[in-house]
């Protein structure tokens, strides 16, 4: 999409974006350690209504979106390469077979059942055994990362080339692939750009940008988590998980550039992007860098370890995008402005169930109608439904120190300004605009997901049908002598 633009300068961007979300993050969670965070931040702050709309849009609807897109992710990104791979290096027309079956529809409801039957076992250990368990899938993503860029840097550009060579006559019988895809893409008149160009560079923000960002996520369980009143125990997670994250991403990006050529990178990324069918003469599966990187291993068990990692950054993500849902779906039942059953804690488990569950079960049921129907188009603008969680948590951090001076003069931040003006207010306001800018990329480039005007519905409707339920509550529950706006007074109790 953007062949002049550089990963490393987009990181580099994005890092300091994601900081000052980062830092704003850090501040609100050490005033409000409580899970659910984001609700809890934007309900005590802003209003009620607010708080349900920011939260409920992202944290629920687009968090039960990204579970049901996971297992295609799974398959077409992680299996399919892993047995493509496997079927060249071994010769084996049934490895071939199989890496090819992942591409197909069926494959992806089989991967979604395992993957929620896995998933879901994390709740049941509890987070003390989460946290156990996520020390071996840090290591393990940590492992893919390693492996890839070590086995590039030890091939080389001569050895890549000729490796890639022969798995591409392996797999679908063209010759000297390496150069037909930079010949193939010239015949359409595409020119590979050498200059860097700093506004292209900037375009490929939200690829970055959001992963980066996510490192805000203990703020959705921060009631259950050890020392989360720290401004300085928040800050060493956040922000420096956002500046280890970068590092990765650009260690990776010049290995990959370096070793596989800036012509090849941008001519295969052109016929891919722009759909032509030379692609295929190529690749039956995405050129994602992982799976280009994995020729270069020539280990199977070292190409096991690098997919196992795969696999483990995605369990990762499917745990955690069900944990957020359902805090911040527990908050809203703890203040009675949802149903009551979505705040029920086993007493044997000791997490929300029925919350937990429904996080699992709705990806289920809208899997059929995300595989066999035109509503997948809805799905895809997730990128830019995660800005409208940052931008509305950035308001209530903007006027905290006005809006709900008693919870922001008991914090540490409260002791920091600039020029007269709250630190917090400042770090807010740059978080705001650089996420507004994120976002603007997202809604002028039609290949970021929104290709339509109901897209554009679904996206608003996400987020704006949770002011009517907030409303729908409080009156039901004024019905019953119950005014909920007492509970919006106070932090909830832990």
């Amino acid at each position: 999409m953007f062949p002049s633009g550089s990963l490393a300068v987009a990181a580099i961007f994005s890092a300091v974006a994601a900081s000052f979300t980062g830092f704003m993050y850090v501040a609100l969670i050490a005033m409000m350690p409580r899970s659910g965070g984001d609700y809890v931040f934007n309900s005590r702050i802003m209003h009620p209504a607010w708080g349900m709309m920011v939260a409920g849009g992202w944290t629920v609807v687009w968090q039960i979106i990204w579970n049901t897109l996971m297992p295609g992710f799974m398959a077409t990104s992680v299996f399919g390469p892993w047995f493509l791979t496997y079927g060249s290096m071994f010769k084996n027309q049934a490895l071939l077979d199989l890496g090819n079956w992942f591409y197909t529809t069926p494959a992806i409801p089989i991967i979604m059942v395992a993957l929620f039957a896995v998933s879901f076992l994390l709740h049941v250990i509890g987070m003390r055994g989460y946290a156990r368990v996520q020390y071996f899938l840090f290591a393990f993503m940590c492992i893919a990362f390693v492996i890839p860029v070590v086995a590039l840097l030890s091939i080389g550009q001569a050895g890549w080339q000729s490796t890639f060579n022969a798995l591409v006559s392996e797999q679908t019988g063209t010759a000297d692939a390496y150069s037909g895809v930079i010949k193939a893409a010239g015949s359409y008149g595409f020119t590979p750009s050498y200059s860097l160009d700093v506004s292209q560079s900037l375009m490929l923000m939200p690829f970055i940008y959001t992963p980066l960002a996510f490192c805000q996520w203990i703020a959705e369980n921060a009631g259950e988590t050890k020392g989360a009143s720290s401004m300085k125990a928040n800050a060493k997670s956040i922000l420096g998980s956002i500046w280890f994250l970068t590092i990765i991403i650009i260690v990776t990006s010049f290995t990959v550039v370096y070793i596989m050529g800036q012509d090849f990178l941008a001519s295969l990324g052109y016929l891919f992007f722009e759909g032509k069918p030379e692609y295929g003469n190529f690749l039956s599966q995405p050129p994602y860098l992982y799976s280009l990187a994995s020729v270069a291993i020539g280990n199977p068990f070292l190409i096991s370890l690098l997919f196992v990692g795969l696999v483990a950054t995605s369990l990762n993500i499917s745990y955690n995008t069900a944990l957020a849902g359902s805090r911040n779906l527990m908050a809203m039942a703890f203040d009675r402005v949802f149903f009551e059953k979505s705040g029920h804690v086993s007493d044997r488990w000791h997490f929300p169930t029925y919350s937990v569950l429904a996080m699992y079960i709705i990806p289920v049921l809208l899997l059929p109608v995300y595989l066999y129907t035109n509503f997948g188009t809805l799905l895809l603008g997730t990128s830019v439904g995660v800005t409208g969680l940052f931008i509305g948590t950035g308001v209530s951090a903007l006027i905290i120190p006005w809006k709900r001076p008693d919870i922001y003069k008991s914090s540490a931040i409260s002791k920091y300004s600039l020029a007269g003006i709250p630190l917090i207010t400042i770090v807010a306001f740059l978080s705001i605009v650089l996420t507004s800018f994120d976002m603007y990329i997202l809604l002028s480039n039609p290949g970021f997901g929104l290709v339509n005007v109901p897209s554009y519905v679904f996206l608003a409707l996400s987020y704006l049908l949770w002011i009517p339920v907030y409303f729908a509550f409080a009156w039901y529950r004024k019905k019953q002598g119950i005014d909920v706006s007492l509970a919006f007074k106070e932090i909830p109790p832990e």
